[in-house]
């Protein structure tokens, strides 16, 4: 008993200092504190990461997009009427060059309409080529077409045109595949 009592004497009257801990030390002393400050530093690698991935993948999504407008630029340079066409739902997507960027026009894509701007004399041989069995054969095959004749223009003449009907594969946007027209005018 005696003691234990004096330890209680000792105690009372003699204060020692808190034995400094080091970062581990504190951390083994405290293991919820460890644990939020490993979680913590783990989100902020991760966040670290995550940014600098979706940096990376905008910088790489930019440069395709530039890629693929300079390309579709060449392609309407070197046509008169470029148009993406979905004969199934009879839509289109025009592409315009303007100011040095490609536009993209949706608007309706009517065959008979676009006959009815054929010279008379060349419509039976482009209305052949233009029959539904053909055009699902250069779809299924993803064939090219090409055509000459002659088109009105909007000042009523007659200009001679080539064109490339080119069947496209199906994909998310055209399920059962669609086509690119490319006109060229090759009047002499």
């Amino acid at each position: 008993v005696r003691g234990s009592y004096a330890q209680q004497i000792v105690l009372k009257y003699t204060t020692l200092p808190p034995p400094e801990l080091s970062l581990m030390g504190y951390l083994y002393a405290n293991p919820l504190s460890a644990i939020a400050v490993t979680a913590a530093a783990g989100l902020l690698l991760l966040l670290g990461a995550l940014a600098v991935l979706r940096s990376r993948t905008a910088r790489r999504e930019h440069a395709r997009k530039q890629e693929l407008e300079q390309f579709l630029s060449y392609v309407c340079r070197a046509n008169d009427l470029v148009i993406e066409i979905d004969p199934f739902h009879a839509a289109g997507r025009r592409y315009i060059l303007q100011d040095g960027h490609v536009t993209i026009l949706t608007q309706p894509a009517d065959i008979a309409e676009y006959l009815s701007l054929v010279h008379p004399d060349d419509r039976p041989s482009m209305e052949k080529y233009l029959l539904p069995d053909k055009l699902r054969h250069i779809l299924r095959e993803r064939k090219e077409l090409y055509i000459e004749c002659r088109i009105r223009t909007q000042d009523e003449h007659w200009h001679w045109y080539a064109h490339t009907l080119q069947g496209i594969a199906p994909s998310k946007q055209y399920p059962q595949g669609a086509f690119i027209l490319f006109r060229r005018d090759i009047n002499e």
